[in-house]
This record gives structure tokens, C-alpha cells and sequence, in this order.
């Protein structure tokens, strides 16, 4: 339980301090309708009342419609960045299990390796830890340093 607060401190301590500023605005609110004067209390001051909570609610509808706009372009973004490289990381494999050496399986290894670290930083919170970039640049090498295959190899 311990953990729990601590892990959602911030959160709570906004929910907590947004609390206290609406009750103190409802207390201020009360406080400064009995200290109007009648006239700011007549029909036409309610009905300018009226009119800008109408605007602020409506502004404020077109700012969270705005928000959720870019929220959802940024999770589309991600979302086909993620199927981009899984779809890579799928042909590369595809590619190497036509050739038959040593050096194919490492690839094979190192891809397997680099996708759960993908996992890992991506969906269980690990964030980079460079280990990925040394592990790319090894099978990148592994790939470029594959010999190339005679005519009668592709033939085949």
C-alpha cells in the first residue's frame, strides 16, 4: 500500500490541491454574494452571467476537443512507429532463414534479443539503455560482413 502512495504522490497531490481551490472558491463565492450591492443581482447581471459561463464552457470544449486531437495523433504516430519496426525486425528474419551459416543464426539471435528490448523500453516502462543501439549496430555489422551469394546460389 506503501508503494502505492508514493508511486501516485504527484496525483494526489493534485487532486488534493485542486479540491482545496474549489472549496475555497465556493466559500469566497458565497462570501461575496452577501456583500453585493441588489443591482449587480437584477435580471440583466444574471442573464451577462449566464452568457459568459455559456462562452467559457464553450472555449473550454474547443481546447479539450483540440487536446484529444493531438493526444490521439501522437498515439497513432507511436502506434505505427511500434508496427514499422516489428515489421522490419519480421523481414530481417524472414531474410536470414534462406541462408544457412553461423553467422545467420547470430542475426536471428541478436533480432530476438533486440525485439524484447524494444518490449522492454517500450511497454514495461525500461526505458533506453543503449543496449539496443549496441546490439543493432553488432548485426548490422554481422549483415554487412555476410558473404555475397554466387549466381548459381541464387539460382537455387
Amino acid at each position: 500500500m506503501g508503494g502505492f502512495l508514493l508511486d501516485n504522490l504527484s496525483s494526489l497531490t493534485t487532486a488534493i490541491g485542486i479540491f482545496a481551490v474549489i472549496v475555497i472558491c465556493i466559500f469566497a463565492g458565497v462570501w461575496l454574494g452577501r456583500r453585493l450591492p441588489t443591482d449587480h443581482l437584477s435580471k440583466e447581471s444574471q442573464d451577462t452571467i449566464t452568457i459568459s459561463i455559456g462562452m467559457v464552457a464553450a472555449m473550454t470544449s474547443l481546447v479539450l476537443g483540440l487536446l484529444t486531437a493531438e493526444v490521439k495523433s501522437a498515439y497513432d504516430a507511436a502506434d505505427s512507429e511500434i508496427k514499422q519496426q516489428a515489421a522490419r525486425l519480421q523481414e530481417m528474419n524472414m531474410g536470414t532463414r534462406e541462408i544457412d551459416t553461423p553467422a545467420a543464426a547470430t542475426i536471428r539471435q541478436n533480432l530476438a534479443r533486440l525485439a524484447s528490448l524494444a518490449v522492454a523500453e517500450t511497454f514495461e516502462g525500461a526505458g533506453p539503455q543503449g543496449r539496443s543501439a549496441e546490439i543493432y549496430m553488432s548485426t548490422y555489422q554481422t549483415i554487412m560482413n555476410l558473404p555475397a551469394p554466387t549466381i548459381l546460389e541464387q539460382q537455387r
